[in-house]
């Protein structure tokens, strides 16, 4: 698949389900948690179709120039009329995704068995 036809398919699956994730190594995800917070996140108007797709290239140069042991991927979600990008990490273990939010100070984490959202709580 070309830049052009990834960037269409990303852009519509963020709009058409709240969000998008692509791994690096290609691989399908049917478990596991999505954490962010691996670099600083960007955002656009849902309907910034141009900004979405500068931005896509942006973090898609980030993911290659990035040659680290983790899984990582780009992710995208919507909130609030914007769509927010940032460099994600696939854990398997949900402790360690409680762990990387709290140390990354990340709201929440992504189930994707359940297709949830995860808020973490202060517990103070």
């Amino acid at each position: 698949m070309n830049k052009h036809e990834l960037t269409r398919l990303a852009y519509g699956s963020t709009l058409m389900d709240g969000g998008y994730t692509l791994w690096k190594d290609e691989k399908t995800r049917l478990s596991g948690y999505v954490v962010g917070g691996v670099c600083t996140e960007s955002d656009c108007l849902t309907e910034a179709s141009t900004r979405f797709a500068e931005l896509f290239d942006i973090y898609l140069h980030k993911l290659d120039v990035r040659n680290e042991y983790r899984t990582l991927g780009i992710g995208t979600w919507v909130d609030e009329g914007r769509i927010y990008f940032d460099i994600v990490e696939y854990v398997e273990n949900e402790q360690d995704a409680v762990a990387l939010c709290v140390e990354r100070n990340e709201k929440a984490y992504f189930d994707i068995l359940n297709q949830k959202s995860v808020y973490i709580t202060d517990e103070k």
